[in-house]
C-alpha cells in the first residue's frame, strides 16, 4: 500500500467544530477545534500547518485533557502500516483509554464523525493508548496506484483594461496552471461506493466493510456540492510538506464531473469491475 493521494478542503464553523470524548475513566469533555487558531478551512494534509486538520485535532485534545499529549497521523502517509489501509487515522494518547462518545454523546456533538473515519453509529475506545479509524477519513482518496497521466501545465492568455473614457488603458498577462490526471484498471471499491461493501476486496487492503469514505465516487461528490472546494493532488504518499503537492484545483467549469463524478471514467473489465477513473482541474484563484 501507499502510492498517490487526493485531498479536499473542508470549512468547519463554531456549529460544526465539536466533539465529546472521555479520558482515563473521567466523565465526558468537549474537545472543541481552535478556529481561531486553525483553519477555518483544512486538509488532511499532514504538514503541520493551521490548515492541517491532523495538527488541529492534536491541539484540540490536548487543550480539553491538559497534560497529555496526543499523536494524529494518517496511516501509510506519516505512519506506514501493512494492516492498515491507507488514509485511517491513527489516534494516539498516553497510557490511558480514551473514548470519542460518538454515539452516547451525539446529542452534544457537532462535527461530522466521518470527517476523523468513524461512521458515528458506535463510540469508539481505544482500548490502549491507540485508537484506529474503522474507514477512511473523508475528504480524502487513495487510488492505490500511481497516476497513469498526470498532465500538468501552464497556460496563458491576455487580459485587457479600459479607461472610464473607453479607450484601452493596458494589456496584462495572465498565467494559470491545469492538470489532467487518469488512474488505471483501479479496483471498484475505489470507484464506487457501492463497492465498498465487497469484504474480499477490502480485506486485502486493511479497509473496512461498508466504508463510505473511500471511493472516488465518495471524494467526487463532496467536491461537486460545492463550486469552491479546492482539492490537491500528492504524487507520493508518503511526501506531504507544504511543496510537495500540486494545486491546490478546482474542477473545470464545464466538466461533467459536476453531474456525476464517475462520469469521465469507464470500466475496462466488467466482470473484475476493473475502471479508469479520470479527473481534470484548474488552478484555484484565491
Amino acid at each position: 500500500m501507499t502510492n498517490s493521494r487526493l485531498t479536499s478542503s473542508f470549512t468547519l464553523t463554531a456549529a460544526t467544530n465539536r466533539m465529546r470524548c472521555t479520558y482515563n475513566g473521567g466523565s465526558a469533555t468537549n474537545v472543541d477545534i481552535d478556529l481561531a487558531t486553525y483553519g477555518p478551512t483544512f486538509h488532511w494534509s499532514c504538514d503541520g500547518t493551521t490548515a492541517d486538520f491532523a495538527t488541529a485535532l492534536k491541539a484540540a485534545l490536548e487543550t480539553a485533557f491538559g497534560g497529555t499529549t496526543f499523536t494524529v497521523k494518517v496511516y501509510n502517509v506519516n505512519s506506514a502500516s501493512a494492516t492498515y489501509g491507507d488514509g485511517r487515522i491513527k489516534i494516539t494518547g498516553a497510557a490511558q483509554d480514551f473514548t470519542f462518545e460518538w454515539l452516547t454523546e451525539a446529542a452534544n456533538i457537532t462535527i461530522d464523525p466521518h470527517i476523523l473515519g468513524f461512521s458515528g453509529l458506535a463510540d469508539a475506545d481505544s482500548a490502549s493508548k491507540n485508537l484506529n479509524s474503522p474507514w477512511v477519513h473523508r475528504y480524502g482518496w487513495y487510488p492505490q496506484s500511481d497516476a497513469v497521466e498526470d498532465l500538468i501545465r501552464k497556460v496563458a492568455n491576455t487580459s485587457v483594461s479600459f479607461s472610464s473614457a473607453r479607450y484601452r488603458s493596458g494589456v496584462d498577462w495572465g498565467e494559470w496552471e491545469t492538470i489532467g490526471l487518469a488512474f488505471d484498471h483501479l479496483n471498484s471499491t475505489f470507484a464506487r461506493t457501492a463497492a465498498a461493501a465487497d469484504s474480499a476486496r477490502n480485506a486485502s487492503l486493511g479497509l473496512t466493510v461498508g466504508d463510505l469514505n473511500c471511493s472516488f465516487e465518495a471524494f467526487g461528490l463532496d467536491l461537486c456540492r460545492h463550486a469552491s472546494r479546492e482539492w490537491r493532488y500528492y504524487p507520493v504518499n508518503t511526501s506531504y510538506t507544504t511543496s510537495d503537492y500540486h494545486g491546490p484545483y478546482v474542477f473545470l467549469p464545464d466538466s461533467p464531473l459536476w453531474l456525476d463524478p464517475l462520469s469521465m471514467s469507464q470500466i475496462t473489465a466488467r466482470a473484475g469491475e476493473l475502471w479508469m477513473i479520470a479527473l481534470n482541474g484548474t488552478e484555484a484563484v484565491s
